[in-house]
């Protein structure tokens, strides 16, 4: 049998070598482990954030579930409504009609269109608006108010942006209220028909 004989020099090989693997072990810890640790302690730090914000959006969508839903209520669905398309012919013919029906006499109308909002992830998708201007006088103050009434319940949606108006005396004893309406019709950019 041989015996094997540990010498000085074994014995301090052996300790170098032992000091030189325990630094590469610390030096690996330093550079790969202990960066991927502060790395994972922040994407922890992160996920709390997000767990706390993902709760208040259930608590806001709780509050939120429990009323009433704009976009399925008769006012979005029935009246008022934005045409596709100015529809302009349809709109002056319903506007005669109220016109006729409310003894009012049509002095000047102008439009002048502008673009309210253009999709920019779809040029085709586009919101105008037609800013009209509506001189009209009117025989008596029923007449106006009835005219009035008619274009606010008018299935179009408009915005009345002002209003004035005059009394002056008309023919003979009869009184007039002469009137100026502006307001901003809106629609779609739907190509119309050529009639």
């Amino acid at each position: 049998m041989k015996t094997i004989i540990f010498t000085k020099k074994h014995i301090v090989i052996t300790i170098v070598l032992i000091f030189l693997l325990a630094l590469m072990i610390i030096t690996v810890w330093f550079t790969g482990i202990s960066a991927k640790q502060a790395e994972v302690g922040k994407i922890q730090k992160d996920i709390h954030g997000l767990e706390s914000e993902v709760a208040e959006l259930r608590q806001t969508s709780q509050t939120l579930s429990g009323k009433k839903n704009l976009l399925d209520s008769a006012i979005v669905n029935e009246l008022p409504r934005f045409s596709k398309g100015i529809q302009i012919q349809e709109y002056l013919s319903s506007l005669e009609q109220k016109v006729a029906k409310n003894k009012i006499q049509l002095k000047q109308i102008t439009a002048e269109d502008t673009l309210l909002f253009s999709s920019p992830s779809d040029p085709t998708k586009k919101v105008y608006s037609s800013k009209i201007v509506l001189d009209y006088s009117a025989a008596g103050k029923n007449e106006l108010f009835a005219f009035i009434q008619a274009l606010e319940n008018d299935q179009r949606f408009i915005k009345v942006t002002d209003y004035s108006y005059t009394f002056g005396s008309g023919e003979g004893d009869q009184s007039m209220f002469e009137s100026t309406l502006l307001f901003n019709l809106y629609y779609l950019n739907v190509a119309e028909e050529q009639e």
